[in-house]
């Protein structure tokens, strides 16, 4: 027999709050769709090692399913007031947590991945040795993604439909004042599906959360120290190099022409120290980003995930926060793209934008101060002193001639 609901009791968030949500994820799910297609087919074009490449293929991926799988749910329920009603059909219900939980768990190894494929190029010199065939690329890419499908199996299984009726107000069948719509529910027991997602996070999450923090903290201490000056070249050094200029070739790895080696003139030393110093610094930027960026957007959701499936939280404030915490995923799944593939260019982009509004407040101060100078002269002008003579008498009567 199906359930009789009021239609009233599954409204769990205001009209305003519902558009202000709907506002904010259709434009983020373009946003993080377009990012990450992008993302992917840069990385497929540019020369990048093979192992780091696919990674960085995975990553994007990983964040493209998450973002559809999210949104595509969070869109269908802000976009009726009956907010806990499911719209998207019998197969989505049991495969969103799965998908969902498959793509996290993929963007989570690939991350911990990177984080240990810098770690190693750094520290162990195996930049060139490590993951350099097409086949391992592959089979390891498959084997993250495989066991990632593993450990999300059982959320196939967990969530089912439920068919319920709505009573809603309208002119009803007879005259009565209300109608019954069909509707469904996707649910699951919180036991269990709580009991699972407590082991997931203890077992996975928490490890992979701790190997991330220590090879990316490690690399921000490394970026750190290697700041330190180059030391000056001793008289042997001095005796054996040669009066002639020296040059040195460099490779661009993330660059469109990465495969092509530019030859430039070695600066002096006090140039190269800069920029060696200013290289460094960006490195140390973009990794303490990077740790930032996890930690904020993915552990929140996780905590309230865990809060949630052991406690009664069905007030309007804990679905806010719900939704809140689930649109925080979809923004690292738009700032993934940046970090790993468009951070120079985002670094160029962000710069003119900043040069342009500090032209425009510096232009916008000057004016106002020069007005401020303008008005303060004129108020301490001396006030004009009028001659009056025979001839001038009449002036006002006669006109000026």
């Amino acid at each position: 027999m199906q359930q009789i609901i009021v239609d009233k009791s599954l409204e769990i968030l205001t009209v305003g709050q519902r558009s202000v949500l709907l506002g904010i994820v259709a434009p983020l799910v373009f946003i993080v769709i377009l990012a990450n297609v992008t993302a992917i087919v840069v990385n497929i074009r540019r020369q990048l090692r093979l192992f780091f490449k696919s990674c960085l293929l995975s990553l994007s991926l990983s964040d493209l399913v998450t973002g559809i799988i999210t949104s595509s749910a969070y869109i269908a329920q802000f976009s009726t007031y009956m907010t806990q009603v499911w719209y998207l059909g019998d197969a989505l219900c049991s495969l969103n947590a799965f998908l969902s939980t498959t793509a996290i768990l993929a963007n989570s190894f690939t991350l911990v991945t990177i984080a240990l494929d810098r770690y190693m190029a750094i520290f162990k010199t195996v930049k060139g040795t490590w993951g350099t065939s097409i086949t391992f690329c592959c089979i390891y890419i498959i084997l993250l993604w495989a066991v990632s499908a593993g450990i999300a199996s059982p959320l196939i299984s967990s969530y089912y439909i439920v068919d319920i009726l709505i009573i809603v107000p309208g002119r009803g069948v007879n005259g009565s004042g209300y109608e019954l719509r069909e509707a469904h529910l996707c649910l699951t027991q919180k036991d269990n599906t709580g009991y699972y997602y407590w082991l997931l996070f203890t077992i996975v999450f928490l490890p992979l959360l701790l190997l991330f923090l220590w090879l990316n903290g490690k690399l921000a201490q490394e970026i750190w120290n290697r700041r330190k000056p180059i030391k000056a070249p001793t008289a042997a050094s001095l005796a054996t190099s040669t009066a002639t200029e020296k040059t040195t070739s460099y490779s661009v790895i993330s660059g469109p022409d990465s495969n092509k080696a530019a030859t430039v003139k070695e600066p002096t030393k006090s140039v190269a120290n800069k920029s060696r110093k200013v290289q460094q610094l960006k490195m140390f930027k973009v990794v303490i980003a990077i740790i930032v960026v996890f930690f904020v957007c993915r552990l929140p959701t996780w905590i309230f995930l865990l809060i949630k499936l052991h406690n009664e939280l069905y007030e309007n404030y804990h679905w806010v926060l719900h939704f809140s915490f689930g649109i925080l995923s979809l923004c690292n799944c738009a700032i993934n793209p940046i970090l790993y593939t468009f951070f120079s260019d985002s670094v160029k982009w962000a710069a003119a934008v900043r040069n342009v509004l500090k032209k425009f407040t510096s232009l916008f101060k000057r004016r106002k101060s020069e007005s401020r100078v303008l008005n303060n002269n004129q108020s301490h002008a001396p006030s004009p002193v009028v001659l009056k003579s025979k001839n001038t008498e009449n002036i006002g009567e006669e006109g000026f001639i």
